[in-house]
């Protein structure tokens, strides 16, 4: 993996560290980054256990687990798996 590429692994592990959030703000928290490469990076990262999509379910009003699809990919929540946090707590500690 190239220095940019796991440079904005980080930054997104990092964002996701405390809250479940959305691509856009993903996209906002990487600054000069274009939104298909952030899509292709978050994407990525799934492929790779590291972070995994949720959808909002009206009925329980909760997050759930579920699986990608990137045509939906302005749907989810983002958060770390547990695989994920490891590596966070990793980098950062």
């Amino acid at each position: 993996m190239n220095e940019s590429k796991t440079q904005m692994r980080n930054d997104i592990l990092n964002s996701l560290a405390d809250d479940y959030e959305n691509i856009d703000t993903i996209i906002s928290q990487l600054q000069g980054v274009s939104r298909n490469v952030v899509v292709k990076q978050v994407s990525d990262m799934v492929q790779e256990n590291l972070i995994k999509p949720h959808i909002y379910n009206d009925k329980t009003k909760h997050l759930e687990a579920c699986e990608l699809e990137l045509s939906k990919i302005d749907n989810y929540w983002f958060g770390l798996t547990k695989k994920g946090e490891e590596l966070f707590k990793d980098i950062y500690s």
